[in-house]
């Protein structure tokens, strides 16, 4: 009875019981975002050419050190490169920053690598860094699907985000990341 005569309680009232129903669909959502793993995968950084196992160019180690800074903000348990001079110096500023190990996987059994990395990563944020030709192979295997093709020779600037959760189901975003690659 006294609320209705008092329509500014009325609209109190309200105004409290949104903001507490909006603070807890907030609570929960970060409740569930712990229950995922994000494997986040890219290509090595520009390489010298016409090496045999080449380094990073001035351009690939100013990549490199812009993905330890892009990353800042995740999670990171965990860098796996290949055991080649330009995926571990991609990766050592991440590693670096995060005071991390770095973890040197074969590139040749993609199939075996993820099964492992999902067997042993429920949680947090994984960096993978690896090829152009394994990097989108590697996404695939993660996800369970055929999705994306090799990257172009030239392309270094893409990220994948591959967010696996507890329950198998996944999401991929990919996104570009620090200077533009552009095709010759």
């Amino acid at each position: 009875m006294y609320l209705s005569k008092n329509p500014d309680m009325i609209k109190h009232l309200l105004a409290g019981l949104l903001f507490c129903l909006c603070l807890s669909a907030c609570a929960n959502k970060k409740a569930v975002s712990n229950e995922y793993c994000t494997f986040i995968l890219v290509r090595h950084a520009e390489k010298v050419k016409n090496t045999r196992d080449p380094g990073l160019t001035a351009e690939g180690k100013d990549r490199a050190y812009f993905l330890a800074e892009y990353l800042k903000g995740e999670n990171l348990t965990a860098v796996y490169s290949t055991d080649y001079f330009r995926t571990r110096k991609t990766a050592q500023p991440t590693v670096s920053l995060n005071n991390l190990k770095m973890n040197i996987y074969d590139a040749e059994d993609l199939r075996s690598f993820s099964a492992m990395l999902l067997e042993k990563h429920k949680i947090g944020a994984v960096l993978v860094v690896g090829h152009s030709n394994t990097t989108p192979i590697l996404a695939n295997h993660l996800i369970g699907e055929d999705k994306y093709d090799f990257l172009d020779e030239w392309q270094y600037d893409q990220i994948y985000f591959v967010q696996v959760s507890l329950d198998g189901t996944s999401e991929v975003k990919v996104k570009s990341f620090g200077k533009k690659s552009i095709a010759p």
